[in-house]
C-alpha cells in the first residue's frame, strides 16, 4: 500500500509564487511507487483547496479557481481534511509535507494547524 502524502503549497505569504515553484520541484522527485500524492494549495486569502495534478502542473494555476475547496475538522484521527461541498470523501492523509514560505508557514503557524488537526508532517 502506498503511503498517502499531501503537499501543502502556497500560502498568505509574499513568497507564495516561491512555494508554487519549490512544490512542483518536490512533487517531481518524490517516487510514485512509494506515495500517493494529494495537492493541497493554499490561496493568498488563506482558504484551502484540493488541486488536480494536471491544474498543478499549468504555470498559470489560479489555486482558487482551479480548486476544489476543503474544509479542516480539528480534533478528529480520522477524516480531518473535507471537501467543503460534502459530495465525496478526501483521502486520509497519513503524512503532510508543508511547502510553505513565509509567514503562516515557516514560522509554525501551518504546523500548529497540522498539530490539532492530528496530522503527522515532515520538516
Amino acid at each position: 500500500m502506498k503511503t498517502q502524502l499531501a503537499l501543502i503549497f502556497g500560502g498568505r505569504s509574499p513568497e507564495h509564487e516561491i512555494s508554487l515553484r519549490s512544490s512542483r520541484n518536490i512533487f517531481a522527485a518524490i517516487p510514485r511507487d512509494k506515495y500517493e500524492v494529494h495537492l493541497i494549495g493554499i490561496d493568498a486569502h488563506g482558504q484551502w483547496f484540493s488541486v488536480s495534478d494536471s491544474d498543478f502542473a499549468n504555470s498559470e494555476l489560479n489555486i482558487a479557481s482551479q480548486g476544489r475547496a476543503l474544509a479542516l475538522v480539528p480534533g478528529l484521527t480520522e477524516g480531518q481534511i473535507r471537501y467543503l461541498d460534502g459530495k465525496d470523501d478526501f483521502p486520509q492523509i497519513e503524512v503532510v509535507f508543508p511547502i510553505t514560505h513565509g509567514p503562516y508557514g515557516e514560522d509554525g503557524t501551518l504546523q500548529g494547524i497540522l498539530r490539532l488537526l492530528n496530522l503527522p508532517f515532515v520538516g
